[in-house]
């Protein structure tokens, strides 16, 4: 599975790279799938950061089902970051 989510790091960070060049205006979709794979792959500091920037965009365009997206996946890294206080497990 860590091959798969290299991969999809790869790609996604392309994606990002891509969107923030051209202004694209839903960059904060393809930020919100960039913080979700960097949280998959327990890059937990990063995850955060790359969320509350897709956060932002997300809601200065009112796009309240991304929003929500967003949000769930904050809440989601906010477990698995207390798991790893909790159990002492790796991230990054």
């Amino acid at each position: 599975m860590k091959g798969h989510h290299e991969r999809a790091y790869d790609y996604v960070r392309r994606a990002s790279d891509l969107a923030r060049e051209t202004s694209h205006p839903d960059e904060y979709v393809i930020l919100n799938n960039l913080a979700r794979v960097l949280m998959h792959k327990g890059r937990y500091s990063e995850a955060k950061l790359v969320y509350e920037e897709a956060l932002k965009q997300a809601e200065s365009k009112a796009d309240q089902p991304v929003i929500e997206r967003i949000r769930e996946g904050l809440e989601e890294l906010e477990a698995k970051t207390l798991k790893v206080q909790v159990l002492g497990e790796k991230s990054y």
